[in-house]
């Protein structure tokens, strides 16, 4: 593919999928606001610029991996931001979890410049990302998702899953964090009874991986608490940013999810608590709090 990508916001998953993308022989230039980052990326073939305005100019497809609807909005539509400087006829694939208004602004700000869009949410997790088995949500309109396929299949193969246009895939990845984190916070506070209990953690676990009760998140993140390893792949800052992003969603559709609202507050708390940039297997030490 002849398209020179431009990948801006090399944190954590960033980074990787930026990586992964030079991997697979794409010509990637690369931006983040940590010098640092970028000079990672360099080392492994991407080529680092210093301004949002330079990644523009250099590149005909822009990715954006970002933390916040705030700094994607700042992105896309600050001083010398993308929709300012991209070129007509370019695509923006925006790869952030965000909340759906941010999503659907966009769209209709880089339509009006002639600038295609990709909405391309994101499940999966560091590990998936690095051998390109990510599994993306995307909105987008028919022909542009034809015309781009090949980048996204890079990161995803065929786990590719056209739910509808922009914004239908942010939907997606704020119901589906709600259901993970909520998976994660019960799952956590059931397995401590066991363990409390008397029964061996590894047994415990090696057992309810065999049950009924068993969730994507307990096989992928318990393991993390047996070895006392609570490194983030996820953190417990970002999983209480996505769960708000859902309650606000929710709010202005006029809907009540008062289960989800009761797992924010963990959450919300495991962050006064000082846990923040653990993994989110780590609301565990609020929930052996909450116990005593």
């Amino acid at each position: 593919m002849s398209e020179r990508l431009g990948f801006a916001g090399l944190g954590n998953l960033g980074g990787v999928l930026a990586g992964r993308l030079i991997e697979c022989g794409f010509d990637v230039n690369v931006f983040d606001v940590v010098p640092e980052k970028v000079k990672e990326l360099e080392a492994s073939g991407g080529k680092g610029v210093s301004t949002i305005k330079e990644l523009c100019e250099k590149s005909s497809v822009v990715l954006t991996s970002l933390p916040a609807p705030k700094v994607v909005e700042d992105v896309y539509f600050g001083k010398d931001g993308i929709l300012e400087n991209l070129s007509e006829g370019s695509c923006v694939i925006e790869l952030s979890t965000i909340d759906v208004e941010t999503m659907k602004k966009i769209d209709k700000a880089a339509k009006e410049k002639n600038i295609h869009v990709i909405d391309s949410a994101i499940s999966a997790g560091i590990p998936e990302c690095k051998t390109g088995n990510a599994v993306l949500l995307v909105g987008a309109e028919d022909e542009v998702l034809a015309k781009y396929r090949p980048i996204l299949e890079a990161l995803a193969g065929d786990k590719i899953h056209h739910v509808g246009i922009p914004g239908d895939g942010k939907a997606i990845k704020l119901v589906n964090n709600i259901m993970s984190l909520g998976s994660v916070l019960l799952g956590s506070e059931a397995f401590l009874m066991g363990v409390q209990s008397g029964i061996d953690p590894q047994k415990l676990y090696d057992v309810l991986t065999k049950c009924a009760g068993r969730s994507f998140q307990f096989t992928k993140r318990m393991p993390k608490w047996i070895e006392n390893d609570f490194k983030a792949g996820f953190s417990i800052d970002m999983g209480t940013k996505d769960l708000k992003l859902g309650l606000d969603m929710a709010e202005k559709m006029g809907r009540q999810i008062p289960i989800a609202e009761h797992v924010y507050q963990y959450f919300h708390e495991a962050q006064d608590d000082g846990n923040g940039k653990l993994d989110v297997i780590a609301i565990t030490k609020t929930v052996e709090k909450k116990a005593k």
